[in-house]
């Protein structure tokens, strides 16, 4: 009983005092209304609203942009009552993906003669270069091409770990 009393007093809120925003996910938008507190950076929307992480606000009033940094459903009585998001606007988008770059490891190795290493780029081309190596067998160019593919995905794997990391 308590979280329908819950659920139809945030319902009628957003419909006497709620804001209309613009939700795009990929090429897809659709309205939907919520109760925007910017000083928390946080707006709630009804239950049955379709939002959720990495979809992008656009308020139907001011045209601010808003990046949902998460969507929590708030349940009680094993019913969801309303969904929480949070936001951050593109200058903080900006200036978070700007710390995490600066953040990302610096690998050194020594001794590489004649070679060129980015190990933060694309590594998809390398197996032309360990195809084209003189003076290997294909023993050797497979087994560097194995390498090639196990250390793609360390840094596959630890790049996603950095971009867990909280800011600050």
């Amino acid at each position: 009983m308590a979280a329908n009393s819950l659920k139809y007093g945030h319902d009628h809120m957003v419909r006497l005092s709620g804001e209309t925003f613009i939700v795009t996910r990929g090429d897809v938008a659709h309205q939907a209304r919520g109760i925007h507190d910017p000083d928390r950076g946080r707006i709630s929307f009804p239950s049955e609203t379709d939002i959720q992480a990495d979809d992008l606000l656009t308020s139907a009033a001011t045209k601010r942009a808003y990046a949902i940094t998460r969507a929590t459903p708030h349940v009680m009585d094993d019913q969801v009552t309303y969904i929480e998001v949070w936001y951050e606007t593109p200058v903080q988008q900006a200036q978070r993906m700007a710390d995490e770059r600066a953040r990302q490891p610096t690998i050194s190795i020594d001794t590489i003669e004649g070679s060129i290493v980015n190990l933060t780029s694309n590594l998809s081309n390398v197996s032309q270069s360990i195809g084209a190596l003189s003076n290997t067998g294909q023993i050797d160019a497979a087994i560097l091409t194995e390498l090639r593919g196990q250390l793609g995905d360390v840094i596959r794997i630890a790049t996603e770990l950095m971009n867990r990391l909280p800011a600050g």
